[in-house]
């Protein structure tokens, strides 16, 4: 190869680096939406393909968390989010989680682990998550949203079922 092909190259990837670099810097933290503010709502497909919405739930408390199959924290806390919408559905507890795979790859992971919540697929390239808060695209990434509809919380990373536990109780309604 020649000198010139290679510097021709060489400057192409450097831009493409600093074009991908400089687009994820330039994401603002004053674009998202944090904790005292009120939650955006979104209108995704479910597993079904029906169309679904944050604001069905008005009025309950709401956790939001996106994963994907491919990523294993987010699979190893999917058992515990099933368990917990079981036990907390009846003090107003919705789990909603979303994903932005295809839903036959989806589904089998929501057998396999009994993720047995409501699922939410996001095809649109938009990555809501970042809207939220989630500016590196970490998952798992988990909102919780009040009854009022105030978010009060979002975490990178898995969820500790105790610490989840200690921010879900005084936003439930009694047993």
């Amino acid at each position: 190869m020649r000198s010139g092909t290679i510097i021709v190259v060489l400057a192409a990837v450097a831009g493409m680096a600093g074009f991908l670099l400089g687009g994820w810097l330039s994401m603002k933290p004053s674009d998202t939406l944090r904790e005292g503010m009120r939650y955006e709502d979104m209108q995704l497909p479910d597993l079904e393909g029906r169309s679904r919405s944050l604001s069905e739930f008005d009025g309950k408390v709401r956790l939001v968390n996106f994963w994907a199959t491919w990523c294993p924290p987010c699979v190893r806390e999917l058992p515990m989010l099933g368990q917990l919408q079981y036990r907390l559905r009846d003090r107003g507890l919705v789990i909603i989680g979303i994903s932005d795979e295809p839903a036959e790859q989806v589904r089998p992971f929501v057998k396999r682990y009994a993720a047995e919540f409501l699922h939410l697929l996001d095809h649109s390239g938009t990555n809501p998550s970042q809207r939220y808060g989630n500016l590196r695209s970490v998952l798992p990434y988990t909102v919780l949203i009040d009854a009022e509809g105030e978010i009060v919380w979002r975490h990178s990373g898995m969820l500790v079922e105790q610490d989840l536990l200690q921010r879900l109780e005084p936003l439930l309604q009694s047993p």
